[in-house]
């Protein structure tokens, strides 16, 4: 009976062993276990944290490529307008310095001034035959009034700011010499009202002649080739604007 006891002793001891020992052994796999799980975690955010930092660096660099590239197209754009800018005053101070000589007074101001005042008289006799043109005078026989077409009101100054700007402008000469042609008639034509406005404004009252001739009319000719000059860039073929944009 006792020798029962003692083998239901070791019995129990050996169990209770065992079963401390699968204990043990199954709190160090689980150990094992979460340590591989955050072991692969901590790869998984490395890889994360490495692929984030790639990610930023080319975000860094399309931006610094991008500011590059803006940096550059603004120089151009600067260098262009300079360019246009050294040219427009170039051309102007040339052709009118040409324009004020005892030269272009006598050989180009005078005829083109009384053939406006012709081109004047021959509309105004479509409706009123008391009309007389003497060189660059035109004369109402009926009132005795008279202007003359002097240089300043033959519309040329603003021809010449046209020719400047087109000339300035980068583009192929065949347009610019079309604008030109062109801006010249256009300017011309409403310089033609302006003189046969004038020349009925100021027999009918001296004061608005003055206000006209001094003020309106000056303004809308040069507004006159300026949307000329706007109308010509509008129609430039695609290739002359982006080298004008471009510096080229």
């Amino acid at each position: 009976m006792f020798a029962t006891s003692e083998f239901t002793f070791a019995l129990q001891f050996e169990y209770d062993t065992d079963w401390h020992t699968c204990t043990l052994l199954n709190f160090v796999i689980g150990i094992k276990e979460r340590q591989l799980q955050t072991f692969r975690y901590a790869l998984a955010n490395r890889a994360f944290a490495c692929a984030h930092r790639a990610n930023q660096d080319e975000i860094r660099r399309r931006i610094h490529a991008a500011m590059l590239a803006l940096r550059d197209k603004v120089f151009w754009i600067l260098l262009a307008m300079l360019r246009f800018f050294v040219l427009f005053m170039g051309l102007l101070v040339a052709m009118f310095s040409f324009r004020i000589t005892e030269f272009a007074h006598e050989y180009f101001t005078l005829p083109f001034t009384s053939a406006l005042a012709a081109v004047s008289t021959t509309l105004i006799t479509l409706f009123d035959k008391d009309v007389l043109a003497t060189g660059d005078v035109i004369q109402s026989l009926s009132t005795g009034f008279a202007v003359q077409i002097a240089p300043g009101c033959d519309g040329i100054e603003a021809v010449i700011i046209l020719i400047a700007a087109l000339g300035a402008f980068p583009a192929p000469w065949r347009l610019k010499f079309y604008g030109a042609v062109i801006g010249f008639f256009a300017i011309q034509a409403l310089n033609v009202v302006r003189i046969i406005s004038l020349f009925y404004l100021g027999q009918w009252d001296r004061h608005w002649f003055d206000w006209f001739h001094l003020y309106l009319w000056q303004a809308l000719i040069i507004l006159d080739a300026l949307g000329v000059w706007l109308i010509w860039l509008r129609y430039l073929p695609k290739p002359a604007r982006v080298v004008a944009s471009s510096g080229g």
